[in-house]
């Protein structure tokens, strides 16, 4: 936001605020929906809202410019917010031991795979905002992917009511 579409730090802090305000808004819907849909859902809904605003943000930057891009940073963030509770209770109901390993290994995961983005956002965008905005996307379809993965193994795992998780789905 500052080297590339010039805001000073003052605004600078406003936008990035505003997202983590959106963050924590969708963190808040994801307890809500959670009373009317099924955790796996929520997931789902959370990463595609990720997926969407993450290219409405790519959209914008080539056409609209830096409003489009908070916009559609906005959608991503919310996403966030509402996918990563949910796919954190999808990671634990699905053990029925273990609890504290796969809580270990969850934050291992998350310190490992945050500190990896810096040296890629290191490579990736001094050659260009697409080229980040198609990592993200690209990470987004992964994460995509293995969201829907679990959901039909949460469904079918309820069906013979075999794990913890079979009771989110």
């Amino acid at each position: 936001y500052q080297d590339m579409m010039g805001l000073g730090p003052d605004v600078f802090g406003l936008v990035f605020g505003l997202t983590g305000v959106a963050v924590i808004a969708g963190a808040m819907c994801s307890g809500r929906l959670l009373r009317r849909f099924p955790v796996a859902d929520v997931a789902l809904a959370g990463i595609v809202l990720l997926l969407l605003g993450t290219g409405v943000a790519f959209g914008s930057y080539y056409t609209v410019g830096l409003a489009g891009m908070i916009a559609g940073f906005m959608i991503a963030m919310f996403g966030l917010g509402l996918a990563e509770p949910t796919l954190v209770s999808l990671t634990m109901g699905s053990q029925n031991k273990a609890m504290g390993f796969t809580a270990a290994l969850m934050g291992c995961l998350h310190l490992v795979l945050s500190s990896l983005a810096t040296p890629v956002s290191g490579v990736l965008l001094p050659l260009g905002p697409g080229y980040w905005f198609v990592f993200l996307l690209a990470a987004g379809a992964v994460t995509l992917a293995l969201t829907l993965a679990t959901k039909i193994d949460v469904r079918a795992l309820a069906a013979t009511g075999k794990t913890a998780a079979a009771s989110a789905a």
